[in-house]
């Protein structure tokens, strides 16, 4: 691994990678880096990219939010520089020198990618000379797998009351990949097992007066009663049924 400080070894930097055989450089994000970063390309002498993951090339906050987390509404320069005095930019006094940075790098790459039209017609707001490649992040398909039969144990949830049984029908389910989901509405008398290894999860102790807003969130589709012992009176079955 190595490691160079900016600006002071930018030359040794480019030596480097003249060394190992860089032929172009892509710029994803400067963050935390100086601004001799964006020197990298001439100084190597190569082409470059930019692909914009966020709004840092027209906000230092990368994000278009005020300090308290809100939308900021994309404000002229004056109301950008009122931001700017309570949160400093690390690179600029103010918005429109900072943009002035990226507006000569963005100028000189051979590609500027954006994600989606939308952050394309942000950024042309302040750069409108320059033309930006939209081009979706490539993400694979997510293949839901069937719905997860939810499978609800209610009360403490004992050795006697069947914890083992329990456990063992959610690690017979992992392991032969049936679409069962088993959560017991209660405590239990030992550690469930980790989620990786078998779909059961426990809400812990309750109110017995929040017993019916808890089944309306859990919406079981089955109720399990693995006691191990007989039983003299059951208040959970008379809740389930």
């Amino acid at each position: 691994a190595l490691h160079f400080a900016l600006p002071g070894e930018v030359a040794l930097l480019a030596e480097v990678l003249h060394a190992l055989g860089v032929v172009r450089i892509h710029f994803h994000h400067v963050h935390g880096h100086a601004p001799a970063v964006l020197s990298l390309p001439e100084a190597l002498g190569v082409a470059y990219d930019w692909t914009l993951h966020d709004y840092t090339t027209i906000c230092p906050q990368r994000v278009l939010a005020t300090a308290e987390g809100g939308y900021c509404g994309e404000p002229d320069p004056a109301g950008c520089d009122a931001c700017l005095a309570r949160r400093p930019a690390p690179w600029a006094a103010d918005i429109t020198s900072w943009r002035s940075i990226f507006a000569a790098s963005l100028a000189g790459a051979a590609r500027r990618i954006v994600p989606t039209r939308d952050v394309a017609a942000r950024v042309s707001r302040h750069f409108p000379a320059l033309a930006f490649d939209v081009w979706p992040h490539p993400e694979p398909e997510l293949a839901l797998p069937p719905r997860a039969a939810r499978v609800v144990l209610l009360g403490h949830l004992a050795p006697e009351k069947g914890f083992a049984v329990a456990v063992g029908c959610a690690r017979d389910a992992a392991a032969r990949g049936l679409p069962l989901a088993f959560r017991v509405i209660g405590s239990t008398g030992a550690p469930l097992p980790e989620a990786r290894s078998a779909p059961i999860g426990a809400t812990g102790g309750y109110d017995d007066a929040d017993l019916a807003e808890l089944l309306a969130r859990e919406a079981p589709d089955a109720f399990l009663f693995p006691a191990q012992v007989p039983e003299t009176w059951s208040y959970t079955l008379s809740v389930a049924l």
